[in-house]
C-alpha cells in the first residue's frame, strides 16, 4: 500500500515494539513525546506545538499528555483518540464529543501490576522488610569486622556489640488468616482479592456500586464501610476520586481502625486526609501505613510523612511495569484496527 493512502497516526504514548510494527503495516506513524522519550509527558503548550506540526492526522494515541479543547482545535481531521490509561482524565471528553472525535481507553491495563504491588506493600508492612533493609544499609545492625564463629552450622545474626537483635526487632506477622478490607472493587480490587486468597486471607469489601453477584462469584464478603474499618487487619483503597470519595478516610474513619491495622493506598492520594493520617501514625493510633500516592506529587523534602518510622513511602510506581505497556499497546491496537475496519471500538468512552 502506498504511504500516502495510509491513515496517519500520531503516537505520544509508550507503545511496545510488537504492536508498533503491527500499526506500521497499516498506518503512517509519527512518534513524539513518550513514544521516543519515556520521561516526557506533554503539557498543553507542548502538545499544541506537536499538533500544529501534525494537523492532518486521523488517530492520536496518548498517555498522560494534556488533550484540551485548545489542543483539539489544532487538528484538522482527527477522528479517534486512544488514551492508554484506565481513566482518561487528561482528555477533554466533552470537547471531543462536540467535535465528533471518538475517545477510547485501556481499562485494567495495570490491574495486575498494581495488585501485585499492593500485596508487596502488605508483606513489607507485616514483615518490616524496608526497616530491616535500612538497618543494614545504615550500618545499624552490622559489626566493624568479621569474627571467628566456632559453630558454622548454626549462624545467627548476633554479636555483643549490637544494641538490638534484628530477629526480635523486626519480628512481624503472617498474612495467613488476617482480614483484608478492600474499599473499591474494580479491576484492581478484584485482582488484589484473588491474590490475597492465595495467602489464605479473609477478604471483605465495601463498594456500593458492585452487584452482589460479583461479590459472590469472587468469594468476597460484602460489608458496610464502618464494619470494614473496625474489623480489617489491612485496609486497601482502590476507589476512584469523586465528590463522595475525597477524604474518604479521615479522622473519624481512622479512629475506627484497630490499633494493629495497616492502611494501604495505591489508588489516589485524595482518598485520604493526609494530615489526619499523619497524626494517627504519629500517635500510633494505627500500626502503620503504606502509600504509593499522595495529595501532591512529588513530595517535598520537608514533608513530615517522610520522618515517620511506621510509614512506607513509594513514588507512585504501582503501575510501573514494562508489562503494562504491553497490555495497553495490545488493547489500543485492537481498538484502532476495529475503527479502521468501520467497527465500533471495544473500549469506547464517549
Amino acid at each position: 500500500m502506498n504511504n500516502k493512502k495510509k491513515t496517519k497516526v500520531l503516537i505520544t504514548s509508550e507503545i511496545d515494539s510488537k504492536h508498533l510494527k503491527m500499526l506500521e503495516e497499516k498506518c503512517k506513524i509519527i512518534l513524539r513525546g513518550r513514544a521516543v522519550n519515556s520521561s516526557s509527558i506533554l503539557d498543553e503548550r507542548r502538545m499544541i506545538e506537536v499538533a500544529r506540526e501534525n494537523k492532518d492526522i486521523t488517530i492520536l494515541i496518548v498517555g498522560a499528555d494534556q488533550i484540551t479543547s485548545n489542543v483539539l482545535d489544532e487538528f484538522d481531521s482527527l477522528k479517534l483518540i486512544e488514551c492508554t490509561r484506565g481513566n482518561p482524565i487528561n482528555v477533554d471528553i466533552k470537547a471531543c464529543t462536540e467535535r465528533g472525535i471518538l475517545v477510547t481507553n485501556t481499562p485494567g491495563r495495570n490491574a495486575n501490576a498494581v495488585s501485585e504491588f499492593t500485596i508487596a506493600l502488605m508483606i513489607c508492612c507485616a514483615r518490616k522488610i524496608p526497616q530491616a533493609y535500612l538497618s543494614i544499609k545504615n550500618r545499624d545492625c552490622t559489626v566493624e569486622q568479621s569474627f571467628d564463629r566456632k559453630n558454622k552450622k548454626d549462624v545467627v545474626w548476633l554479636h555483643p556489640s549490637l544494641k538490638e537483635h534484628p530477629y526480635v526487632k523486626f519480628r512481624g506477622f503472617e498474612l495467613d488468616e488476617k482480614v483484608l478490607g478492600l474499599v473499591g472493587l474494580g479491576a484492581i480490587g478484584l485482582n488484589v482479592a484473588e491474590k490475597a486468597r492465595s495467602f489464605h486471607m479473609r477478604v471483605i469489601a465495601y463498594d456500593p456500586y458492585v452487584s452482589d453477584e460479583v461479590f459472590k462469584k469472587n468469594h468476597i464478603e460484602k460489608v458496610e464501610l464502618n464494619y470494614l474499618l473496625k474489623n480489617a487487619d489491612f485496609i486497601s483503597l482502590h476507589a476512584k476520586v469523586t465528590k463522595e470519595t475525597v477524604n474518604l478516610v479521615d479522622k473519624e474513619e481512622l479512629s475506627m481502625m484497630k490499633n494493629t491495622a495497616y492502611l494501604i493506598n495505591t489508588a489516589r492520594g485524595a482518598l485520604i486526609n493526609q494530615k489526619a493520617l499523619y497524626e494517627a501514625l504519629l500517635s500510633k493510633q494505627i500500626a502503620g501505613a503504606a502509600l504509593d500516592v499522595f495529595e501532591d506529587e512529588p513530595l517535598t523534602s520537608q514533608n513530615p510523612l517522610i520522618n515517620l518510622d511506621n510509614l512506607i513511602l513509594t513514588p507512585h510506581i504501582g503501575g510501573a511495569s514494562s508489562d503494562v505497556v504491553r497490555h495497553h499497546s495490545k488493547m489500543a491496537v485492537k481498538d484502532i484496527f476495529s475503527f479502521l475496519e468501520g467497527q465500533p471500538p471495544i473500549n469506547l468512552v464517549n
